[in-house]
């Protein structure tokens, strides 16, 4: 398996590695419950979004986007978590070892 480095910030990159992943290898991100990322499909973000998001909207003394005529929304370990289905905490029992 050989991904080409790219922009290694790239938004697109997780999307291309989900694609030439083996199965075992989906199934250890699954057993450590990230299984959330495995089901990211957006591969862009348009920049005036982005933009506005973290410029206009993300307030860092409260961690929260604000959205104006929307409310607000936490942007915390456990939100990030809860939306990704990610866990929040490290599990003590989980070995990440791995052979091909």
């Amino acid at each position: 398996m050989c991904i080409s480095k790219g922009n290694r910030a790239s938004a697109a990159r997780p999307i291309k590695l989900y694609g030439v992943m083996f199965e075992d290898q989906k199934k250890m991100i699954r057993d450590v419950h990230f299984d959330g990322l495995l089901k990211i499909e957006c591969s862009t973000i348009p920049a005036e979004l982005a933009n506005w998001l973290m410029f206009e909207c993300f307030n860092a003394d409260t961690s929260e986007l604000i959205l104006p005529g929307s409310g607000r929304i936490p942007v915390t370990t456990q939100s990030v978590a809860d939306i990704l289905h990610l866990p929040s905490k490290p599990k003590s029992n989980i070995s990440l070892t791995w052979t091909p």
